[in-house]
């Protein structure tokens, strides 16, 4: 009884989270999903042993209260494991009264690694404990009792007492995939993993993290079948490519479609990897078809962090790294060595060889240090909650003169104005500063000479091109890698914000309206010196080149919502209108002729070449989708989309996209649980699809007639063509 009293203290300071829960006559699902949302508490429960069609009436003030309300009337216990209420099928009763047994051992899992927090209880009562840090658990049990033991994410096992010998008992739990229903965040909306009939796969943020580097597609690299993550290029913050399914067109973009939060970002978004709830990445067809005419090459569905219901969270993390570049097994020859392969051939090695051994990949390359701060915060009532983060990351290339610095922020903000209106208005920044002092590429170094040393006696660097008298250079190329990079660099700068207005009006517990909209601006600054004492620069008297791109994207989405059980079969179904637009300017001057260490464009006396130009186009589109959902067995898909682009000719301007998809998890079938495969095949199940996507031409205005206007003839300016337009291009 001591053990069962000191149980029940854990359960009540565990369940002592005050909430404000108020419902009317609604199902036990619909209760349960409104307290998981209030409270950050999750249900966990086995297809079968919860009705959760029954109707309930929810009016309490304490979490305790709430779960209880919920769960009346049903043969179940319940109990808490971390932020999930685990419930089982059982009937309460007290412990009974005489002989009893000690019983101890520990818990592990198939790695041998002991559990931390496993639920030991004797089935049917409230006598339990929970393993300690090192697995291990001691509890009295009755001599006809019967010993559970279960954790999330395990098989249960169950031992009677009669065969737990000498009151010891170590158990191995087992992996189960099938005690959590999980949810997938999948195109406009989400579906429990279970119901999904296309190909996606969805990751949590604790499987990306772990690397250091600014971007997400860097984080991707190996962690989904199907999807392809490389690099183009060392440079550090490089982005990776991606590729879903391999390459989908020949003449359109290859890179997948990103949504984050609802919005269809025009290019890669540059968000914080620590902001990251899930990432989703559609598939198929049958799951991208409802992007329409952009989703050719897969889609990236992204959900950034919110903050839960009363609870205040605080976190701030910090991580240093170190990186060498590898040279794998390609080694350059030093002096000596590369004297006597001259010997071999019968060429005469010049004297300086013997004097000058210069290793130009050692001193051009150094140890990177690469740092990433974050900060969040996360809290609220239950009338707003926040989340506030910021990070930064530096990182210096192994190659020296190259460093990059990333600053990153999102404010996110749930207002529950009204029981029936949510407002989510939200915004993200960040701020890209990326130097460059001429860093010389690989190939530039692998082709020096060990005989070249870079710099005179008096510690000035030596320009191979004007060489002082009594010098020989023997590099072919003729360029010391680090004579240009004492003046010449380049620097960008980019600044990126989006805001975001997004509001939901529910009409009743099966109707709702959402409305995500979001602005995002950026403006880019490119600039690039080369001075007049630089080999690059020489020719010209000092070049300098300044670049200014700026960008704007609006995105809008009206969506209705439906969602409602009819018995076994559960319908959801969505319309929507959609809207996007981008407009692109661009403003390039290159000037030259000035004097050293000069940096403002307004002190170069040539006018060498001034470009601009303005591009935009627009998308609207009209979407529909409906899934039926039959006693957790049966799933039918269906989705049409109509996009109306401005980068097509009247006669094509409209595409529609379908898809249909369906399947069959056998594994819910009674036939299925009672054969052999049921132990050898926890999950199995049947699905078929079938669907269109398309893809939008690289060029803004392929089907019109253009014309350039820049020519001039004696003196006048004139235009003659320069696009034959196509106005049936599909």
């Amino acid at each position: 009884m001591l053990m069962a009293g000191a149980l029940l203290c854990l359960n009540l300071s565990l369940y002592s989270q005050s909430i404000s829960l108020k419902m009317s006559n609604v199902s036990v699902k619909k209760a349960m999903t409104e307290l998981q949302t209030k409270s950050g508490y999750s249900f966990v429960y086995i297809a079968g042993d919860v009705d959760t069609d029954r109707t309930v009436s929810i009016n309490a003030s304490q979490l305790k209260d709430a779960v209880a309300q919920i769960l009346k009337g049903q043969n179940v216990l319940y109990e808490i494991q971390g932020k999930n209420i685990v419930i089982k099928k059982g009937s309460q009763q007290q412990v009974t009264s005489g002989k009893r047994k000690k019983v101890t051992g520990t818990v592990k899992d198939a790695n041998g690694e002991p559990i931390i927090g496993a639920t030991v209880i004797e089935k049917g009562t409230a006598n339990g404990t929970v393993t300690d840090f090192d697995g291990n658990y001691t509890l009295e049990l009755s001599d006809n009792g019967i010993l559970a033991i279960s954790y999330i994410g395990y098989k249960s096992q169950e031992f009677v007492a009669s065969q737990i010998k000498q009151g010891a008992l170590a158990v191995t739990l087992k992996e189960d995939t099938e005690v959590m229903d999980e949810v997938v965040v999948v195109g406009y909306g989400s579906q429990k993993k279970s119901n999904i009939t296309s190909a996606v796969k969805s990751i949590k943020s604790e499987q990306i993290l772990g690397v250091s580097t600014p971007n997400v597609e860097n984080m991707l690299q190996g962690k989904i079948a199907g999807v392809q993550v490389y690099q183009s290029g060392g440079k550090p913050g490089e982005k990776a490519t991606i590729r879903v399914r391999g390459k989908s067109s020949l003449g359109s973009s290859v890179d997948p479609l990103w949504v984050v939060d609802g919005v269809i970002q025009v290019e890669n978004p540059d968000i914080n990897p620590q902001d990251i709830e899930s990432l989703t990445v559609l598939k198929d067809a049958a799951a991208t078809s409802l992007y329409g005419s952009r989703a050719t090459s897969g889609v990236i569905v992204v959900t950034t962090k919110r903050a839960k219901e009363n609870s205040r969270n605080i976190n701030i993390s910090a991580n240093w790294g170190i990186g060498n570049i590898n040279e794998g097994n390609f080694k350059m020859m030093n002096s000596e060595q590369l004297a006597a392969e001259w010997e071999k051939m019968g060429l005469e090695v010049p004297e300086q060889a013997r004097k000058v051994d210069f290793d130009w990949w050692d001193a051009a390359t150094q140890t990177s240090f690469t740092q990433d701060y974050n900060i969040s915060f996360s809290g609220g009532n239950d009338k707003i909650q926040a989340y506030i983060s910021g990070g930064y990351y530096s990182e210096d290339a192994t190659i020296k003169g190259l460093k990059i610095q990333r600053f990153k922020a999102l404010t996110n903000i749930t207002y529950k104005a009204a029981k029936w209106l949510t407002i989510k208005p939200r915004i993200r920044a960040s701020y890209d500063d990326d130097v460059d002092h001429n860093t010389p590429d690989l190939h530039e170094l692998y082709a020096q000479m060990p005989w070249d040393y870079p710099y005179y006696e008096d510690g000035t660097l030596i320009n191979p091109r004007e060489l002082r008298s009594g010098y020989t250079w023997y590099g072919r190329d003729l360029t010391n890698s680090f004579y240009d990079s004492q003046w010449n660099y380049s620097k960008t700068k980019t600044l990126t914000t989006e805001g975001g207005f997004d509001f939901e009006i529910r009409f009743n517990d099966n109707f709702t309206f959402s409305s995500t909209n979001s602005v995002r601006f950026s403006n880019k600054k490119y600039f690039n010196y080369e001075d007049p004492r630089s080999v690059a620069g020489s020719a010209v008297k000092g070049e300098m080149e300044e670049t200014w791109t700026k960008s704007l994207s609006r995105f809008s989405n009206q969506m209705l919502r439906y969602n409602k059980t009819f018995g076994k079969l559960n319908v959801i179904a969505l319309a929507a209108y959609e809207f996007n637009d981008y407009s692109l300017e661009t403003t390039d001057v290159i000037k030259q002729g000035f004097f050293p260490g000069s940096s403002v464009l307004d002190n170069a006396a040539n006018l060498n070449a001034i470009n601009g130009e303005k591009m935009e186009w627009a998308l609207s589109s009209f979407l529909c989708n409906v899934n039926f959902a039959y006693d957790s067995k049966y799933f039918l898909q269906a989705s049409i989309r109509n996009d109306a682009s401005s980068r097509f000719g009247k006669d094509k301007r409209n595409g529609t996209f379908f898809s249909v998809s369906g399947g069959w998890n056998i594994a819910q079938e009674d036939f299925y649980k009672r054969s052999v495969l049921a132990s050898i095949l926890n999950e199995a199940k049947l699905r078929i699809s079938y669907g269109g996507v398309g893809n939008l031409p690289k060029d803004y205005y392929p089907h019109l007639n253009l014309y350039d206007i820049k020519g001039t003839y004696n003196g006048v300016n004139g235009a003659f063509p320069s696009q034959l337009g196509n106005s049936s291009l599909s």
